[in-house]
């Protein structure tokens, strides 16, 4: 690889966040010594960028539609061994540390601007970011605020409600989330209806998305003895 302690460092940022990708971009290229490259919305468009544009480090949001960070990661690895990458996340995971690990990333911290430009700076440095302290603070910081916006989140939704958000979040179709809970396809399709109302969203992506946020939808299947659920990316299911 490149020595990008001495060169220009070609970075891309893979968020679904148009607005964070451009604050970001403005905070890092805010250096000469760093390029960006290309900005992805989705895991899919990270990969295929990825194979046509070399970059010397991908920061990744771990959770994106089409293909979530983990999915576009063990993509890019089978294409690439050397690009660095900094897996970034709105929720601290500690069950993804060894799988990260696994991958080769070099670094996971919280998506903040100001984590993320002290990660990549030590990335660029040679050195990982994956340190005991600041993960303890990550954790201590988002317990109360966690909890509170997973309770505000539920406050706002029925019991039946809930359910139906968790089953989209394990990527069930309407029709296997009607079959699970006994409903009609009709009557899943009205719960969605009204879920989205609530929640101000227009569609499975942004509701699982929010989930995600709130504390309420996880990438780790406690279930699976990987650790990483092996259901398909609920993404997938874009039109149910």
């Amino acid at each position: 690889m490149r020595n990008i302690k001495s060169k220009v460092i070609r970075f891309a940022i893979a968020d679904s966040d148009p607005v964070f990708r451009q604050v970001l971009v403005s905070y890092l290229c805010a250096s000469l010594e760093r390029k960006v490259i290309f900005c992805a919305s989705n895991g899919r468009e990270l990969f295929e960028k990825t194979k046509m544009l070399g970059t010397d480090i991908l920061i990744v949001n771990l959770f994106m539609p089409v293909l979530n960070g983990i999915e576009s990661v063990q993509l890019i690895r089978k294409l690439n061994k050397n690009v660095k990458i900094l897996a970034v996340s709105s929720v601290f995971q500690p069950e993804l540390l060894p799988l990260l690990q696994r991958y080769g990333v070099s670094g996971y911290c919280s998506k903040s601007v100001r984590d993320i430009l002290h990660a990549f700076t030590r990335i660029t440095n040679g050195s990982f970011f994956f340190e005991e302290h600041y993960f303890d603070q990550w954790k201590a910081s988002e317990l109360i605020l966690e909890v509170n916006k997973a309770e505000m989140f539920i406050e706002k939704l029925s019991p039946a409600e809930v359910k139906i958000v968790v089953l989209c979040c394990q990527g069930m179709s309407n029709r296997e989330i009607a079959g699970k809970l006994h409903f009609s396809i009709r009557t899943v399709d009205t719960y969605l209806s009204k879920i989205f109302t609530k929640l101000d969203i227009k569609s499975r992506h942004e509701l699982v998305k929010l989930a995600y946020d709130n504390g309420i939808c996880r990438l780790i299947c406690s279930h699976s003895e990987k650790g990483y659920c092996e259901l398909d990316s609920p993404f997938l299911l874009e039109h149910a």
